[in-house]
């Protein structure tokens, strides 16, 4: 019989060469502000009220809304609502920040989670955000790190 074999690596040096790879790219990585727990909390304990803002801004929308989709469920509308109700939705979400746009458009592609009508608008997150003046935006920037953005990135193109 001719031919070449190959001798397979064992599972263990590959396993230690994977190892490697990873804690290799683990050190390339830039560093930067890693995401500390205790941190987390000590910050957030001296902005309760923040905290309480913030809560209030996320659970009163969506109450206020699955309220509405009770209701129509109690009235046997809800079926003819359901176009409505997704556009509602999906203005919510859109407006309470860049977390809950991504999480809608995880959503928009889950049908065994939301029916049709939803996945339709929130699918309109995918292409088209509302519109966010840049004003704002540099203002957010500015006000959570606490310097101008001018000192904290190169170069910065509005549009």
């Amino acid at each position: 019989r001719g031919g070449t074999t190959t001798a397979k690596r064992p599972e263990s040096e590959r396993d230690m060469q994977l190892e490697e790879q990873a804690q290799a790219a683990a050190k390339s990585a830039a560093v930067g502000n890693r995401y500390d727990p205790s941190k987390a909390e000590q910050y957030f304990k001296l902005r309760t009220l923040d905290v309480w803002k913030r809560d209030m801004q996320i659970s009163v929308p969506f109450t206020t809304f699955l309220g509405q989709v009770l209701v129509d469920w109690q009235r046997g509308v809800e079926k003819e609502n359901r176009p409505k109700r997704a556009k509602e939705f999906m203005e919510i979400i859109a407006g309470l920040g860049p977390a809950f746009i991504k999480a809608g458009q995880a959503l928009s592609s889950r049908p065994d989670l939301l029916p049709p009508e939803y996945l339709l608008e929130l699918q309109k997150l995918q292409d088209r955000l509302p519109p966010f003046p840049n004003d704002v935006a540099f203002q957010i920037i500015q006000d959570e790190l606490k310097m101008p953005v001018s000192e904290v990135f190169e170069k910065v193109e509005p549009n």
